[in-house]
């Protein structure tokens, strides 16, 4: 082809064809956004519009850029994006992080004994905190259960002083006929019986 075929243009000419490209490529990303944001969240029509206008600025700035103004403002972008996109995916796994924590606290709870509800309070990424908050409500358990216990028997007979009294089952009743909360104080007032 001879050289005087081919298409001529100024520079001026071919900037303004790649503002006038930019600009329509822009137009659409920010309609595709605008949809976007529509679907995922409640936006006020002023906050959509304050969008609007700040997306329409900033293409009627990228338009008047240079072409490598513009290869850098693009590079910016997305780095910016990525950065974004950085930023939720480690937000994420904490997220999967924590909920792992709590399953795995509640795992630990049932298996001692305790109320799995109690599971957010002693949950942690670290299972080393978690295992020592786990004992920690444990050991509170525990003692709590022995101060009520030792409390609801102050001032109650031994049962292990015994009354004197002949042993052997009640007259009226049979050790295998009692409840077992029957059969338990029975032997704990006749512990020989046991045998």
């Amino acid at each position: 082809m001879p050289e005087e075929d081919k298409l001529k243009y100024t520079q001026d000419q071919v900037n303004k064809m790649l503002a006038q490209k930019d600009k329509e490529s822009y137009e659409k990303g920010r309609n595709e956004a605008l949809d976007s944001f529509k679907d995922k969240t409640i936006f006020t029509s002023d906050e959509l519009t304050a969008k609007r206008n700040e997306w329409l600025k900033k293409g009627e700035e990228r338009a008047a850029m240079s072409a490598e103004e513009k290869a850098k403002a693009a590079f910016k972008d997305q780095q910016d994006s990525l950065a974004a996109e950085k930023q939720k995916v480690a937000e994420d796994r904490q997220s999967m992080a924590s909920e792992r924590a709590v399953y795995s606290a509640q795992s630990e709870l049932s298996k001692l004994g305790l109320d799995t509800n109690l599971a957010s309070f002693v949950a942690d990424v670290d299972s080393d905190k978690q295992s020592e908050k786990i004992k920690a409500l444990q050991d509170a358990f525990t003692k709590s259960n022995d101060e009520a216990t030792k409390k609801a028997l102050e001032g109650k007979e031994n049962p292990q002083s015994g009354d004197n009294s002949q042993g052997g089952a009640p007259k009226d009743k049979k050790v295998e006929d009692m409840t077992l909360a029957e059969q338990m104080a029975y032997y704990n007032e006749h512990p020989d019986e046991l045998n």
